[in-house]
């Protein structure tokens, strides 16, 4: 077999392999392009008014002791027992960034 019969027949294999991956890289690129529309939320149908709740030295305290004696309550009941609107806020206290 001659030299360019061969090299024919190894630059149709590339192009048939080339023409797959090509078909393959686009059904990649459309999976991707599909699933990034549920990357994103919708917008928010209302929004409620943020309430801000002023952590006091006392409620610190009152945080970090509840804590310390019950180990194991979670931080959204330590919240609800102090009145804090959230769990976030008892987190932030009991890593000394409030």
């Amino acid at each position: 077999m001659s030299k360019i019969i061969k090299s024919r027949g190894l630059i149709v294999e590339a192009i048939l392999r080339a023409k797959d991956l090509q078909r393959a890289t686009a059904e990649i690129l459309d999976l991707l392009e599909n699933s990034l529309k549920y990357m994103f939320r919708e917008p928010p149908i209302r929004r409620a008014r943020a309430h801000k709740t002023v952590v006091t030295p006392e409620l610190r305290d009152a945080v970090r002791k509840l804590a310390r004696r019950y180990p194991n309550m979670t931080t959204q009941d330590i919240a609800v027992k102090v009145g804090l609107r959230n769990a976030g806020r008892v987190s932030e206290i009991l890593r000394n960034r409030r």
